[in-house]
C-alpha cells in the first residue's frame, strides 16, 4: 500500500482481495482458469423493471450488453430493444407482451449462465461464425478435454 501511495493512488485496505483463490473484479469473480459473473450483478439484472423510455432502454442494453458473452445470440435476442432507441420511435416508449417476453427470455439466459474458462494461448482456438436477421456473431472456443 505505500508504495502505491508514494506514486499518488490511494487503495481501500477493506478492499483489497489478496491471498485468495477467487477474487471479484468489476462484477466478475475470477478464479485460475475461470470467470464468471457475480451473483449480485445476475440478481441485480433480473429485478430490474421493464424501462419506460429511450434512455432506460439504452441503460438496460449497457447493462444486459456488459454481460454478453454469457448470453448466446445476444444481438439477435436484444434486436427489438436496439430497435425501441431509434429517432422514429416514441418517447416513452410503447412496451409490449412481446417486449417483456424479450426481457425475460435474456434474463432466463443470464441466470442459468456458466462460467467461462479463460483462454489457453498456447492451444488452437477455433472460430464459429454465423449470420441471422441480419446480424453477425461469432464464438470462438477451445477444446478443453473432449469439449468447446
Amino acid at each position: 500500500l505505500k508504495a502505491l501511495a508514494d506514486r499518488g493512488h490511494k487503495a481501500s485496505p477493506g478492499k483489497i482481495q489478496y491471498l485468495k483463490q477467487e477474487v471479484t473484479y468489476l462484477g466478475y469473480i475470477i478464479a485460475p482458469g475461470v470467470r464468471k459473473l457475480a451473483s449480485s450483478r445476475i440478481q441485480t439484472i433480473l429485478d430490474m423493471k421493464p424501462p419506460k423510455t429511450k434512455r432506460q432502454v439504452r441503460a438496460l442494453l449497457g447493462i444486459l450488453g456488459f454481460c454478453r458473452l454469457w448470453i448466446p445470440s445476444f444481438g439477435i435476442l436484444a434486436k427489438p430493444l436496439i430497435h425501441l432507441t431509434k429517432k422514429d420511435m416514441p418517447d416513452p416508449i410503447e412496451w409490449s407482451h412481446s417486449l417483456d417476453q424479450t426481457v425475460q427470455t435474456i434474463k432466463q439466459t443470464l441466470a442459468s449462465a456458466p462460467a467461462l474458462g479463460l483462454p489457453d494461448h498456447r492451444k488452437p482456438f477455433t472460430l464459429f461464425i454465423h449470420e441471422k436477421l441480419g446480424i453477425a456473431s461469432g464464438v470462438l472456443t477451445q477444446t478443453f478435454g473432449h469439449t468447446n
